[in-house]
């Protein structure tokens, strides 16, 4: 999550991979194993490069360690182990500021190849004016920085598939709004603070939700006077164009937009 203006990164989450120590022992300790691929290639020189793949996982051969699906995996009748690539989340509870910009949530063909300073950067280069007069609506902005992400990965030869989805808030708007300009600048990284059971009763400010894709613009508002049960309005911007809001998620008021997908 981008904070004060992409002057901070407060890192929500932990990627669950193979490799990680803890994931590591919880496999191992459960019957699973840990193994990485390596191939040669030619190098275009007359010589062979080698190509080494990440750490995966097996049963199931992923080279995440915790999914939703993945039955090949899990089911033991399709030589799976339910104890080794599980569904079990990591949840944390915190309050949406008035500083905060921006949540990315990234798959892992983007976070094998960027981490979230790149991540921060790109969403806010696309985010600057592009010319004196820039009259780009909110959505437009993050579906440009969506897209920025993804050609990112791209052109860092991630083989995965690659999903991106931004949800911004209030600052975002502001700072985007009202930056002249904007040089490279490398962002403080520190974990989230974690807000108790309480703040989830609380009543939420203003929250804008963007689709990741400025084909289809689309905003939900949740109103600042209404608690986190309340409905969320939806609001189409582009009258010749129907928005499409995919999932909600409403534990912290918060709606999620559409998701971008490339492969």
């Amino acid at each position: 999550m981008s904070a004060d203006g992409g002057e901070k990164i407060l890192r929500l989450s932990k990627d669950h991979k193979p490799e990680d120590e803890d994931e590591k022992n919880r496999i191992e300790r459960n019957g699973g194993k840990i193994y990485q691929n390596s191939s040669y290639i030619p190098d275009g020189q007359g010589g062979m490069q080698l190509i080494v793949g990440p750490f995966r996982a097996f049963p199931g051969r992923l080279s995440v360690s915790r999914t939703i699906g993945d039955i090949e995996a899990k089911l033991p009748h399709l030589g799976g182990n339910p104890n080794v690539v599980v569904a079990t989340s990591d949840i944390k509870s915190f309050k949406i500021r008035n500083n905060h910009d921006f949540i990315m949530i990234g798959c892992d063909g983007i976070f094998e190849k960027l981490d979230n300073i790149d991540v921060n950067e790109a969403v806010w280069e696309a985010s600057k004016p592009q010319a004196e007069f820039d009259d780009r609506t909110i959505h437009e902005k993050l579906g440009a920085s969506v897209d920025a992400i993804l050609q990112m990965s791209a052109f860092k030869k991630s083989f995965d598939n690659i999903t991106a989805v931004i949800v911004a808030f209030e600052n975002y708007e502001n700072v985007s709004t009202t930056m002249s300009g904007r040089t490279a600048r490398h962002a403080i990284e520190e974990d989230i603070i974690e807000d108790g059971p309480e703040a989830a009763n609380e009543t939420i400010k203003e929250t804008i939700v963007v689709q990741a894709d400025a084909n289809q613009p689309a905003m939900q508002v949740i109103d600042k006077n209404q608690s986190p049960g309340s409905q969320a309005t939806s609001l189409n911007q582009n009258s010749g164009r129907a928005g499409k809001i995919v999932k909600s998620f409403n534990v912290t008021s918060q709606t999620f937009g559409e998701k971008k997908s490339h492969h």
